[in-house]
């Protein structure tokens, strides 16, 4: 017994360190483990991002807006630039809370952002734009990722899905 619960230990651990980051905010360093006991959502986007981005915060937004002041201060959620390059994280704070106060805009190094982004499951690739004034887009998927209480992934959001869902997901 003292085996097989060894071993989910360690797996639990090194799920934990997966899923695990620090990243900046303009507010300074924002880690996963800071948010233990708390659900966390995490999206990968970037500031220039002309629809996606907008679409799913707003619906993060719409959803913890349906949410008590007790449960909001129960979830975190953390947006994090995979465009550093131009993403600052003044400009990264600013953006995050047009959407709502509690969302945390962050990024860090490239090479940091694309491990974590593969972590995560995440995609993306800058795409040239050789006729527009921003140089190049960022492709990306689009899912939303629920971190349990625990530090653990708990479950992965489509892009599109409903605020109510959102809300379900937090509350789980």
């Amino acid at each position: 017994v003292l085996v097989v619960a060894g071993f989910f230990y360690v797996k639990h651990t090194n799920e934990v360190a997966k899923y695990d980051f620090v990243l900046q905010s303009d507010k300074g360093e924002v880690r996963l483990s800071d948010f233990r006991g708390k659900k966390t959502l995490v999206y990968f986007g970037y500031g220039l991002c002309p629809d996606i981005c907008p679409t799913t915060l707003y619906a993060i937004s719409e959803a913890l807006n349906k949410l008590t002041p007790a449960e909001v201060e129960n979830v975190r959620v953390v947006f994090v630039s995979v465009d550093p390059d131009r993403d600052k994280p003044k400009d990264l704070g600013a953006f995050a809370r047009y959407f709502h106060e509690n969302i945390i805009g962050t990024t860090a190094d490239e090479a940091y952002i694309a491990k974590l982004a593969t972590n995560y499951g995440a995609s993306y690739k800058k795409v040239p734009q050789p006729n527009s004034s921003i140089g190049y887009s960022v492709a990306h998927s689009a899912d939303t990722y629920v971190v349990g209480k625990d530090g653990v992934l708990e479950s992965v959001l489509p892009f599109g899905i409903a605020s109510d869902e959102i809300v379900a997901a937090i509350k789980k």
